[in-house]
């Protein structure tokens, strides 16, 4: 009876024992894990450094916990005099999942009169009265969009207005891609554009290309553009993996979607 008792006695202990070191191992587990994720200041720090913003020259600062990519990050809105600025970092690790900028006047050197004529506030440039035909609106947007008038399926020109100006809308189709472009009358200026790949199908390739490729692939389109003109993030549109973001530069915004598996620009739009 004895033995049986010490027995059990033992069992217990041994249980007690057991259960305290896994309940230590939990926590210790979770303090490795709280002590690998960064903090909010962290988070702030590593945006503003990226941003190149001292933290003097923030008129506000926001940041709150969400999630983005399927991970937990602090998502970071921050401004400065003549910026707005957009983030989403990685608790577990400060890895930027995406960023973007927005200045606050997207101001241009030069304006465009109701007539479509291009005016220089300096008084150094010059108008013309003279319109262009639409002929030489045609051939402006298949040179833009590096199109053979030879790979045309089709084409269609009419005359419209874009925001009160005067313009050719011009609609064409080839190497599977449809494209519209509004060109002012005036001067042959390009108002707005667009193209879209039709029935494109994306890769399903595990491999993607990076953040920091997607976006130098649409920096690349905009001559003069920098880091601090774009806004960019990894997505899902209809269950592909892409890259979505816009970028302003010299008072035009652009919008675009990339492939994420092989850097495709599938869409891209330009807006003044």
């Amino acid at each position: 009876m004895k033995n049986i008792l010490n027995s059990s006695v033992t069992k217990i202990a041994l249980g007690i024992v057991l259960g305290f070191g896994v309940i230590i191992l939990f926590v210790l587990a979770i303090s490795g894990s709280s002590a690998q994720a960064i903090s909010q200041s962290e988070a702030e720090t590593i945006a503003l450094s990226n941003a190149k913003v001292d933290r003097s020259e923030l008129l506000s600062l926001n940041i709150s916990d969400d999630h983005a990519d399927g991970q937990a990050v602090y998502h970071i809105t921050f401004s400065s005099a003549t910026q707005d600025y957009d983030y989403k970092i990685a608790k577990k690790d400060g890895t930027i999942i995406s960023y973007g900028f927005k200045p606050q006047n997207n101001s241009t050197n030069s304006t465009i009169d109701p007539n479509g004529q291009n005016n220089d506030p300096s008084g150094n440039g010059s108008s013309s009265n003279a319109m262009i035909s639409e002929d030489e609106a045609k051939a402006i947007a298949l040179k833009d969009a590096m199109v053979d008038e030879g790979s045309l399926v089709f084409i269609r020109i009419k005359s419209d207005h874009e925001d009160g100006i005067a313009v050719y809308d011009v609609e064409f189709y080839a190497n599977d891609t449809e494209y519209d472009y509004d060109i002012a009358k005036s001067d042959g200026q390009i108002i707005n554009k667009d193209f879209d790949i039709e029935g494109y199908t994306p890769s399903n390739s595990d491999d993607i290309i990076s953040l920091n490729e997607a976006r130098q692939i649409a920096l690349n389109r905009v001559k003069g553009a920098t880091d601090q003109n774009i806004t960019i993030e990894f997505d899902y549109d209809d269950g592909y993996r892409v890259y979505e973001g816009e970028i302003y530069y010299n008072g035009i915004e652009y919008e675009f979607t990339i492939d994420a598996t092989n850097g495709k620009v599938i869409e891209w739009s330009q807006e003044r």
